[in-house]
């Protein structure tokens, strides 16, 4: 439950900032419920430990130093949310797409390492599916 008031949440968010918007999309009951206002004042917890993270990261050396923590955690957020929201679509998909969890989220993880420690274009990609179509 709590994962998916997470995600409905988000959706929520693009209503909730434009208060013509907010009253048409949004259910006032939403609005008025405590579990809403606790998400809506700790909804930047999340962004903060993130671009902790990321900053710790350049500071020890695991991490390129040209990275920037703030941009570089809300890319990999919408990834994280975009992985997610694709599982059940992939896993489902049987037409030629060659595709599996057990493959895609090993290389899903590889690609984001990559991308924070510069490795990326220095590994060559293997082949995690066989045919697009």
């Amino acid at each position: 439950m709590f994962y998916a008031a997470i995600l409905n949440f988000m959706d929520l968010m693009r209503f909730y900032q434009d208060e013509e918007k907010r009253t048409e999309h949004i259910n006032p009951l939403i609005l008025q419920s405590e579990h809403f206002i606790k998400l809506l004042n700790s909804h930047h917890n999340c962004g903060k430990i993130g671009i902790r993270w990321i900053s710790l990261g350049i500071k020890d050396g695991s991490i390129r130093p040209e990275v920037q923590p703030d941009i570089s955690f809300y890319v990999i957020w919408s990834m994280l949310v975009g992985f997610d929201k694709l599982t059940g679509p992939v896993s489902y998909e049987g037409k030629g797409i060659k595709l599996h969890i057990d493959n895609w989220r090993p290389g899903f993880i590889r690609l984001v390492q990559d991308m924070l420690k510069g490795t990326l274009q220095s590994r060559k990609v293997q082949v995690v599916q066989g045919t697009l179509f």
